[in-house]
Parts: structure tokens; C-alpha cells; sequence
């Protein structure tokens, strides 16, 4: 019969088995059904407290590598600053409106008027894989605002090219461009059949605030916004 100890590393070469072969997430559920059946035997004494700890330590350290093979896809992709009237721009914007398309009815959809003056005032970028433009985002300035913000609009990642680190990384450059011109805040618009949209912003700082703008009259939008200091 073994002891408590042997059958802890056990059950830990296990985990370890599952999370190569069947991914992080069937994982972490796997490790909370055995967490119920893990002891630990130390100087003669039961500590099921113990192996908690480890799973938690090893929870942990998913963590952190998954974070880190997120980096490496980002440095595969380029964030390049592009015209208005960049034809892979045109693109995934157009791509990005039949998306809404299918999720909202046409009203509810705020877009960018490319024929409008204002068009200039948008700081655009696309994000190119391997040398293909698969993401576009911008920023433009919010007037009155207090503290001076800018606002993201048209961000988009082609489905096909989704779950990379791309938008997270487009993101992040988008919000270094509005640091760089001056902004202290980043505020945006969305609706509650993004739900993917809402998780990555919230994974990244952003918080819900009041309707601003031309959304403030419509209850459907959902506002969030996040401080550059």
C-alpha cells in the first residue's frame, strides 16, 4: 500500500500528463475533481490543506507560461500606422461591419464615415501577419473631455487569426500611440453580444463607465474606459 506521499506524486505526474495532453483548461478541471481525493502524509499527520497549495502553485505556473508563449506569437506580428485610405484597412473594417452585421441591427452599428474631414483626426493601424493584414484598430481624440482621452474605434482580428495574442498586443500599441499624443485616458463602445470583446477588455484594465458622447442615449451600448497615467 503506498503512503500518502507516493500517492500525491501520483496523482501530481498525472496533472502533469493531463495538462500536456489535453490542454490547460480540461486541466485545471481535472485537478479540482482530484484536489478532492489528494492527501499529504508529513510527520505522521494528514494535510489535505497541502496539496491545495500545490495546485495552486501549479495553477500558477500554467499561468505564466501561457503568458509568456502569448509574447512570442506577438513578436510575429507587425503594428503599422496606415492611411485612411489604406485598402487593407477598407478591408477588415468591412469585414468588422458584416461581423456587427450579424449580431446587431444596422442603428445600433457606429462606424467611421471615411468621407468625412474628421477621418484625418484617427490615428489608424493594421496588424499584419507574416506579412498579411489580419487586424485593424484606431484612436481618435474625444473633444471636451476631462481628463483628455481618445477613443478606440474600429478595432477588429480577422476570425481566422483570432485567440494569437494579436488583439492584445494591438491593444497595447494602440494605447502607447494615445500616451504619446498626450492622452490620459482611453475610453470605447461596445454591446453585450461582444462578449470575447468585453473579456479581453477587462482583462486589460478597463472598467465600465457612464455613456459618453454619441452613445449617451442609447441604454444597448456599453461603455468602458481605462486611465494612461
Amino acid at each position: 500500500m503506498r503512503h500518502g506521499s507516493e500517492r500525491f506524486n501520483c496523482y501530481f505526474d498525472y496533472l502533469k500528463l493531463t495538462f500536456y495532453s489535453i490542454g490547460i483548461v480540461r486541466m485545471v478541471k481535472k485537478a479540482l475533481f482530484l484536489q478532492k481525493k489528494i492527501v499529504v502524509w508529513r510527520k505522521g499527520h494528514f494535510r489535505p490543506e497541502l496539496d491545495v497549495l500545490r495546485l495552486i502553485g501549479m495553477a500558477n505556473s500554467v499561468k505564466v507560461t501561457a503568458e509568456r508563449k502569448m509574447e512570442v506569437v506577438n513578436t510575429e506580428v507587425e503594428y503599422v500606422i496606415v492611411d485612411s485610405g489604406d485598402s487593407n484597412l477598407r478591408r477588415l473594417v468591412a469585414r468588422l461591419d458584416e461581423e456587427l452585421m450579424e449580431r446587431y441591427p444596422k442603428e445600433r452599428i457606429y462606424g467611421v464615415d471615411f468621407d468625412h474631414p474628421d477621418v484625418r483626426r484617427i490615428t489608424f493601424v493594421i496588424a499584419r501577419r507574416e506579412g498579411e493584414a489580419v487586424g485593424c484598430g484606431g484612436i481618435r481624440p474625444l473633444e471636451g473631455a476631462e481628463p483628455s482621452a481618445a477613443e478606440l474605434k474600429r478595432f477588429f482580428v480577422d476570425r481566422s487569426c483570432r485567440k494569437l495574442g494579436i488583439a492584445a498586443g494591438m491593444l497595447r500599441y494602440l494605447e502607447d500611440r494615445a500616451r504619446e499624443g498626450g492622452f490620459r485616458e482611453m475610453r470605447l463602445e461596445t454591446g453585450s453580444e461582444q462578449p470575447e470583446a468585453i473579456a479581453l477588455y477587462l482583462k486589460h484594465g478597463y472598467r465600465p463607465i457612464d455613456r459618453f458622447g454619441i452613445y449617451s442615449d442609447d441604454p444597448a451600448c456599453l461603455c468602458y474606459g481605462k486611465s494612461l497615467d
